[in-house]
């Protein structure tokens, strides 16, 4: 189990607190420890005490009439596009899409769609919301994507890469890198690459660069979040949505035809790099996701 200390000062709560204020937090605090089956605390009781949990896993049910036990858990589930049709998912499921809602979109299925006209969506991109409701797919809520100081792990290496792509292929992504390559540049291209792996690749890359999937395309937030919340420096393909994104302060942008160029040039300009890196990480810092979250847990209750 890990240090009390950095539990707590990992909560929401608690995130500003320094190492000594959480450890004189943590003397005030009494442990509780409970066996599986176990009950924290009963609908009905006083609500004079705030639990912080160190370890293991907490459920909160209500019992109905019947004595059948109701589970209040929301469920958020990701990458819902590659659930089978057959799946079945709890009623109050929200479906978070990452996916582009764009025509001829290689995830966006007739099965994805008539399951997000049965669930309520979170979405990250407000353009994506305007093209579902075009679906007919009404119950959408805009929410952006943002900072958890969790998300930087990736550690410092010898970049011996010049330009890093991951993600799935098509001609419209390889075609620039190919050129690139046949330039003299170490270009690396990797797909169904994550975890220890990708970001180990990510370490050692001078540039990691984001192309489209498709000429009509949302940036890619998801992706280039990431990197800029570990410091490293985004060359992408130019996005319409990009201010909306929140993101474009610290991404370098080039026209598709201009992206080789723009490559070469950052490769030979080590200071401007560094500056957009730093740019990045700054901004992303000031977008943290428990605030652009509030909203949408919020309408939950409405």
């Amino acid at each position: 189990m890990e240090d009390a200390e950095v539990v707590l000062r990992r909560a929401p709560l608690f995130e500003g607190l320094d190492e000594e204020s959480a450890r004189a937090l943590r003397r005030q605090m009494l442990d509780v420890k409970l066996s599986r089956g176990e009950h924290l605390f009963l609908e009905g009781q006083d609500g004079d005490r705030l639990y912080v949990v160190m370890d293991g896993k907490m459920k909160l049910t209500r019992a109905a009439a019947d004595g059948r036990l109701l589970d209040y858990r929301t469920h958020i589930l990701f990458g819902a596009h590659l659930l089978p049709p057959v799946a079945s998912l709890n009623a109050g499921t929200i479906l978070f899409n990452l996916e582009q809602i764009v025509p001829g979109a290689l995830w966006v299925t007739q099965d994805y769609v008539e399951r997000l006209r049965r669930y309520r969506v979170w979405d990250y991109s407000a353009r994506n919301i305007a093209a579902l409701k075009e679906m007919e797919i009404h119950d959408a809520a805009h929410v952006p994507l943002g900072y958890a100081k969790v998300l930087e792990r990736i550690p410092t290496a010898k970049e011996d890469i010049d330009v890093l792509f991951y993600g799935v292929y098509n001609e419209r992504r390889m075609a620039p890198l190919r050129r690139l390559a046949e330039r003299g540049w170490k270009v690396k291209c990797v797909r169904g690459v994550y975890g220890r792996e990708r970001d180990e690749l990510i370490a050692r890359s001078r540039i990691v660069v984001n192309i489209h999937f498709y000429g009509d395309s949302r940036l890619e937030a998801a992706r280039c979040l990431y990197l800029l919340a570990n410091g490293r420096f985004v060359l992408s393909e130019e996005s319409p949505d990009a201010g909306e994104a929140g993101l474009a302060g610290g991404i370098a942008f080039a026209p598709y035809e201009g992206i080789e160029e723009a490559c070469a040039w950052y490769l030979e300009h080590p200071g401007e790099r560094a500056a957009v890196a730093a740019a990045g990480r700054e901004l992303i810092r000031k977008r943290p996701q428990a605030a652009l979250l509030a909203p949408a847990v919020a309408a939950l209750g409405g």
